[in-house]
C-alpha cells in the first residue's frame, strides 16, 4: 500500500463539508441578500446543495405570502 500525503482543501471543499444551515436560516440569509438576486441566487443555492424553490417558499412564509 501507498502512504499518501495529505492534500489541502481547496474552498469548495472546505465549503461542501460545512454544515448545512436549515431552509428558513438560508431563507433569512436571501432576505438579508447574502445570496445575491435573481438567477445567480438561483445559482448559489443550488451549488451549496440547497433547492431554490424551497428556500423560496420560506422566503414567502416569512413574509406571510403562503
Amino acid at each position: 500500500m501507498i502512504d499518501e500525503e495529505p492534500t489541502e482543501k481547496t474552498d469548495d471543499e472546505e465549503v461542501a463539508e460545512s454544515p448545512k444551515l436549515s431552509v428558513d436560516d438560508v431563507a433569512k440569509e436571501v432576505i438579508a441578500g447574502m445570496w445575491g438576486r435573481g438567477q445567480m441566487r438561483k445559482k448559489r443555492l443550488t451549488e451549496a446543495g440547497y433547492d431554490p424553490v424551497e428556500v423560496k417558499a420560506a422566503v414567502d412564509k416569512i413574509f406571510g405570502r403562503v
